[in-house]
């Protein structure tokens, strides 16, 4: 059932008082009736306030109508009230309902049988007028809840006029990540802060698109300290302050865009160098042929006077040369094997002078700036040698009309900063080999491809000078870091890491010799037919007994059926269906204590780790000599296990 509607009738009038009773209760509707018909009954019916509508004539109690209205408006504001006079004055009425009355209504026959349908209209007035308050209340708190949230946001936020371009608001984590005020972005655009393709202060939008420019995606923006931060940005269009506008979502990607781009140049470079492998794989095997029956047929026609020991020697010349691009490749993608010791840059650079300045030239001007106490590195004494001579080659080069080359040493250390912009190196101490000359320098491009294998700038060259030197000094646990401008001069800084131990004693210069011989029997397992057939003849040629195999299979089935005993393996490295290591791991349950040698136009993981070769594995690079054959053959055959 519903709630009666409690209504309070102020009124000194009996009669009209019981005449508005007969009327309301007549109407169905539920209508409790209360009367204040003395000034002591209306005090007390305001101080219990418990009534949904006052009907009251406009003077009463000898007071004036807006008195007993004012009373009754101070105990509730949002009751509303009815004025039920007998006076008929039009500026009356007016002033009741500018003082907040909801309708009047005369003491009269006619007008009296209206009141019901004024009371529901008034009560229905409220009832809306309530709901418009509560609706007002939760926008009011939802534009602050709002705007809380956009002035604590912790990414920044702005919006700005979408014809104009002009900031309108900006939230706190704006004006701390951009630097400006909030004074100086409202005077400003989002044109001063936002770069275009080129670094420049454009955008690039159409004039008459304006109205519609969204500018969500990824962006360069421009702080107040001039650094330049990449973000993604996402905007939302809205209303605000009756324009037009868009809010605006920035995220800083600067970190993002580092660790894509470092992730992007290591697959990049790992990609190449996947490539310049197999392509070096591939060449040393044909180079293994030529270089080795170029050899073996030299020591036939020894004779220097003989015409066919010339064509001989300018092919094994051709050989040599395709053999050191392809060893270059094979530096380049960190598919070589190290000898590396303990050694100081300094000895390495004194050794060097006095070739390189003949190297240069004299319109060159070399200055040696090394630092006495500079720490140990450990890396192979000919691959630093190798850096050396490149970064050198490729200073004089940048230098055609002459200049300065400077080479320097120094202990350096690389902290968390250098770290964390060049991927995969570890803060601490390192040594520093710097060469800087004062030629042409180079644009931001070319630096982006230097080290790419046959990226070059040269008329003449292959591409494969600086593409070797990275690949040593990764290949040796260092970075390398260039800067250059155009015009500018370059400067390579080579970093290896320091080492504690002392200097590594200097190896003993090789005694050529008679090539050593044997009787033993020797396993050979090349999937490769020319080069399997010329290792074959320069081992029986060399007094030992070959058994062949062109693959893993042909090779157990050898050891199965052959009763001999078989004194060394020699196996590639990388042949389809069973690798070598898997097939001397094979070949271990048949033949215990079985010496085995690799060989490989590029070795696997499986045998070389990080460049080194595992104790007791013994490898022999392709291509090689007849001599380097026979020597290793000779020197595994003859070491105690």
């Amino acid at each position: 059932m519903n709630k009666p509607i409690h209504i309070l009738h102020i009124d000194e009038d009996r009669l009209y008082r019981q005449l508005v009773q007969h009327i309301l209760e007549k109407e169905a509707g539920g209508f409790q009736i209360s009367k204040a018909a003395s000034e002591s009954e209306f005090e007390a019916w305001l101080a219990q306030g418990n009534y949904d509508l006052v009907l009251t004539d406009f003077n009463v109690f000898g007071l004036e109508g807006s008195q007993v209205f004012d009373a009754v408006r101070f105990v509730d504001p949002q009751t509303p009230v009815v004025i039920v006079t007998g006076a008929s004055s039009e500026t009356m009425a007016a002033e009741a309902i500018e003082r907040g009355a909801t309708d009047y209504v005369l003491k009269t026959p006619q007008y009296l049988r209206c009141l019901p349908y004024a009371i529901r209209a008034a009560l229905e007035q409220q009832h809306l007028q309530a709901e418009r308050k509560l609706a007002e209340e939760a926008v009011t708190e939802r534009e602050a809840s709002f705007g809380f949230l956009f002035a604590n946001h912790p990414q920044p936020m702005w919006v700005y006029d979408l014809e104009t371009l002009a900031f309108l608001e900006v939230n706190d984590a704006a004006i701390a990540c951009y630097g400006y005020s909030r004074n100086e972005f409202l005077q400003m655009r989002i044109t001063d802060i936002g770069l275009g393709e080129d670094g420049s202060k454009r955008l690039n939008y159409a004039p008459k698109n304006q109205s519609r420019l969204q500018l969500s995606g990824q962006w360069r923006h421009r702080l107040k300290t001039g650094q330049i931060t990449d973000v993604e940005i996402t905007s939302h269009v809205l209303k605000f302050a009756g324009r037009n506008a868009a809010l605006v979502i920035v995220q800083d990607i600067t970190e993002r865009k580092r660790l894509e781009e470092q992730l992007y140049q290591s697959q990049k470079m790992e990609a190449i160098g996947r490539l310049a492998g197999g392509i070096a794989h591939d060449l040393n095997n044909i180079l293994m042929v030529i270089i080795g029956y170029g050899e073996f047929l030299l020591d036939r026609y020894h004779d220097e006077l003989d015409p066919l020991h010339k064509d001989l020697e300018q092919i094994m010349k051709a050989g040599e040369r395709a053999a050191a691009l392809t060893q270059q490749l094979l530096i380049f993608s960190r598919k070589q094997v190290l000898q590396p010791q303990v050694l100081g840059l300094n000895l390495v650079v004194a050794d060097m002078v006095k070739m390189l300045q003949r190297m240069i030239g004299e319109d060159i001007d070399l200055n040696i700036a090394l630092e006495p106490a500079l720490g140990h590195v450990e890396a192979d004494p000919s691959q630093i040698e190798q850096v050396i001579l490149n970064l050198v080659v490729n200073a004089r080069a940048a230098m055609p009309q002459g200049g300065k080359l400077t080479i320097e040493t120094a202990n350096v250390e690389l902290d968390e900063t250098y770290a964390y912009w060049h991927a995969g190196v570890k803060p601490g101490p390192y040594v520093m080999l710097a060469v800087s000359d004062t030629g042409c320098g180079m644009d931001a491009e070319t630096k982006a491809h230097i080290f790419e294998p046959f990226f070059t700038t040269k008329a003449q060259g292959t591409g494969l000078g600086l593409a070797t030197v990275y690949g040593i000094v990764k290949q040796s646990g260092g970075d390398i870091w260039v800067y250059s401008e155009p015009r500018q001069g370059a400067t390579f800084k080579v970093y290896l890491p320091q080492v504690a131990e002392p200097e590594s004693p200097p190896r003993p210069n090789h005694v050529r010799a008679a090539l050593p011989r044997g009787w033993e029997t020797i396993l050979l397992v090349e999937d490769e037919k020319d080069v399997r057939e010329l290792i074959r003849t320069l081992l029986r040629s060399s007094g030992y007994n070959v058994l062949e195999a062109a693959n893993g299979g042909e090779a157990l089935l050898i050891c199965e059926k052959y009763s001999g005993p078989i004194h060394l393996l020699i196996t590639d490295v990388v042949m389809p269906h069973m690798s070598g290591h898997e097939l001397v791991e094979r070949l271990a349950l048949l033949r215990p204590g079985l010496r085995a040698l690799y060989m490989s136009g590029y070795p696997d993981e499986a045998v070389v780790q990080h460049g080194m070769l595992e104790p007791g594995l013994f490898f022999l690079q392709k291509p090689f000599t007849p001599a380097d054959l026979a020597r290793k053959v000779r020197k595994i055959l003859e070491t105690n296990v």
